[in-house]
């Protein structure tokens, strides 16, 4: 999980459309996080029912790479996580993967904060972003070795399929 001080300043912020928004709380995320600015773009009201696809373009222009999800496993520290919800075709959401299955987002005139990325968020997932920057930092920070890779290779294979199983 992020550094606690780091994230607690994060949560509970009130919601103001285009500035403390889902995408404001990614972008202040990477920032403090990770040192990754990214421009804040204009997102005009009901851009996710106008067919624009905003948040994926916003994130590729910054140098973010849409990366496969095969389960909860397969998510790193500072994943982006691109929804549609409310109904939408379009994506119109974003949240950002704090590790140990917790995500932070900030939902429409809802409070900033961190959750559980259970079934009912997983499944909402449309794309998962992630910039080399991130990945290179992370890896710096705790290593490449996964803590699978420490385990016999028939404990490996079950935590593997239970972990499948739960999503």
């Amino acid at each position: 999980m992020a550094n606690a001080f780091n994230l607690i300043n994060l949560l509970n912020r009130p919601y103001q459309d285009g500035k403390v928004d889902c995408y404001g709380l990614a972008r202040a995320y990477y920032q403090e996080e990770y040192g990754l600015s990214l421009r804040n773009y204009a997102r005009p009201m009901g851009f996710n029912h106008e067919g624009l696809d905003l948040l994926a373009d916003n994130f590729a222009k910054e140098g973010f790479e849409v990366v496969p999800l095969s389960g909860i496993t397969s998510l790193r520290k500072g994943d982006g996580l691109l929804f549609s919800i409310l109904g939408s075709r379009n994506l119109n959401h974003v949240g950002v993967y704090v590790g140990s299955g917790y995500f932070i987002h900030h939902l429409y005139n809802g409070m900033s904060k961190c959750e559980s990325l259970d079934t009912r968020w997983f499944n909402r997932i449309s794309l998962v972003v992630r910039h080399p920057d991130i990945t290179r930092i992370n890896d710096n920070r705790i290593g490449t070795v996964s803590l699978l890779d420490l385990l016999p290779p028939h404990l490996r294979d079950k935590v593997k399929e239970n972990a499948s199983n739960n999503i």
